[in-house]
């Protein structure tokens, strides 16, 4: 008969959905799930960025070389939005909103009299949110008149 070993640690075991896991097992797991996630979200990132300057550089392509470029960006921002969304990760919109510390990053100021100081007036690269906390703010230019 093959004798157990009472002495392994917790980090020796693999996780088993079935084997009536402890609580301590369950949420080892739900971290390393979690820390995974993160990861690939923060993975995601540079793909997202790429798929943003394609779709700035349009504007100076010519018509063939542009509807080409389009319809492989298209299918790139499908593909990108379909990931996104399926694990979580949101992008920070904040057009017209007044900036916050936790989801901006301040670039620049341009003054805009008919705004609000501080007041989001372009988006220079997108910040991310993944399952409720920023993990890249917005780099933004907001309004500075008063």
């Amino acid at each position: 008969m093959a004798e157990k070993n009472f002495h392994s640690r917790p980090s020796d075991r693999k996780f088993n959905p079935f084997s009536g896991a402890n609580t301590l097992d369950l949420a080892l797991e739900s971290q390393r799930m979690e820390t995974e996630i993160h990861d690939l979200a923060m993975a995601l990132l540079p793909l997202l960025d790429a798929v943003e300057k394609l779709r700035r550089g349009l504007d100076c392509a010519t018509e063939k070389d542009a509807t080409q470029k389009a319809e492989a960006l298209s299918l790139l921002g499908d593909l990108a939005d379909h990931l996104k969304a399926k694990i979580g990760l949101q992008r920070i919109t904040g057009m017209g909103e007044v900036v916050d510390s936790e989801r901006y990053e301040i670039v620049d100021t341009l003054p805009a009299d008919d705004q609000r100081r501080g007041t989001v007036l372009e988006i220079i690269q997108s910040g991310w949110v993944f399952r409720g906390r920023t993990i890249r703010p917005a780099k933004v230019v907001v309004s500075s008149n008063s």
